[in-house]
């Protein structure tokens, strides 16, 4: 019913654009847009960041697309610590009420929809036995594991790949790993801590562009570093995903190696 909805909304609006009665927002109709959004929360500061937690909560937990724009929009309009502060506790509360909603009532849909991304997620998991918190002692017995060894287990570190390095859209990642073994106390700690270094560099270009007065000022020094950072954002992050990635492989085959006598 979500998807038959929103695929109406969006032929309304393509319709609407089509014939021309809804034209595309130009960059001073843009600007219009944000100093009302600024008057709005100057003049109601804590009202307007609560509506702006509870619909970026909304739109993540009902896997809608389009989440950057909300972050650069809390950026300009809120500033860099408090947008951050409302991104940060939005986008991890929403992708729980997502991964909540998989496990529980969109589990036979995910895996219909999404099997071969599914079956990576699973592999990665199960490549250091990742069974969701539970590890098999030497003797054969069944141990629960710490919440720390679980925020270093294979699947975690998974996920930590897929947060920081975004080749997967994260309405994606929270529906696949509803589905998976992991449990909520894992995947909302290392969601929270994965998403934020791509939320401080999403609301910090948001802070730059609400900086802007005029069109002139686009071409600003501050403006085209931050807009430069959005754009090596993702390959620095996932050169240091992959490096953590080694290092875990690499003390994988340490412990495993059978020890050897002198």
């Amino acid at each position: 019913m979500r998807f038959a909805l929103a695929a109406l909304l969006l032929t309304c609006l393509a319709l609407l654009a089509l014939t021309g009665n809804l034209a595309p927002p130009g960059p001073d109709q843009a600007l219009a847009l944000r100093d009302r959004l600024l008057d709005l929360h100057a003049r109601h500061p804590v009202a307007s960041v609560a509506a702006y937690v509870a619909g970026y909560v909304a739109m993540t937990a009902c896997s809608i697309p389009g989440a950057v724009f909300l972050t650069l929009t809390g950026g300009a309009v809120f500033g860099f610590g408090t947008a951050l502060a409302a991104v940060s506790a939005a986008s991890t509360i929403g992708a729980c009420l997502a991964f909540l909603s998989s496990r529980h009532l969109l589990r036979t849909t995910v895996r219909r929809l999404w099997p071969r991304q599914l079956a990576r997620i699973d592999a990665a998991m199960a490549e250091g036995g990742d069974n969701g918190g539970t590890a098999t002692n030497a003797a054969g017995a069944t141990d629960e594991q710490s919440p720390g060894s679980r925020l270093f287990s294979p699947g975690a570190l998974c996920l930590l790949g897929l947060r920081c390095v975004a080749v997967m859209p994260y309405w994606l990642v929270n529906l696949l790993f509803g589905v998976t073994a992991m449990r909520l106390y894992t995947f909302a700690t290392v969601s929270l801590l994965g998403m934020l270094p791509l939320n401080a560099i999403y609301v910090h270009a948001g802070a730059e562009l609400g900086r802007i007065r005029h069109l002139g000022d686009i071409i600003s020094l501050r403006t085209g570093l931050a807009l430069c950072l959005l754009a090596v954002a993702p390959v620095l992050l996932r050169r240091v995903a992959g490096a953590m990635a080694g290092r875990r492989q690499a003390g994988n085959r340490c412990t495993s190696a059978p020890g050897q006598t002198r």
